[in-house]
């Protein structure tokens, strides 16, 4: 009997609690704004223009021009002019002469250096133009048992 009585406040009291009281009243507050209740950061894996590319392996190793992946920027001219790549990350092929690149950008601009060269051992791919099956196919001609997940660059 005592479930009873306490149901039958509770649900008297429902009516009270689930509107506003613009919506009671009949009139709306103009100053009023809604947040959203549940908004969640974007994956930083999701964010910014990608590319993904093969690309050889340039520079001497010496002092001032270190051997890297090409279209990397080197300290010293990083320094000087901003290259429009926020960040990269590099797997060595299995013979050493080439590096698989993921390039972040804020936008295609920013990597068009990258996607329209014409340099010899240069193909890249565009994430959402290209499919992964397609990255992970040529990339695994450079490296055996490549997997595209293991790239996983948060620029921030």
């Amino acid at each position: 009997m005592s479930r009873i009585i306490v149901g039958l406040f509770l649900a008297s009291l429902i009516p009270a609690y689930s509107q506003t009281p613009a919506a009671t009243t009949g009139t709306a507050s103009a100053s009023a704004t809604v947040a959203p209740v549940n908004q969640r950061r974007v994956d930083p894996a999701a964010m910014y223009h990608r590319v993904y590319a093969v690309v050889p392996m340039v520079g001497s190793g010496k002092k001032g021009d270190p051997f890297r992946p090409m279209f990397i920027p080197t300290a010293a001219s990083a320094a000087g002019e901003h290259s429009g790549i926020l960040s990269w990350q590099m797997q060595v092929s299995d013979d050493g002469k080439s590096a698989l690149v993921e390039f972040v950008g804020a936008t295609r601009a920013d990597l068009l250096a990258v996607i329209e060269s014409t340099a010899v051992g240069v193909l890249a791919f565009e994430r959402g133009t290209a499919t992964q099956e397609q990255i992970e196919a040529e990339f695994q001609k450079y490296k055996k048992n490549f997997k595209l997940r293991l790239f996983n660059t948060r620029a921030q």
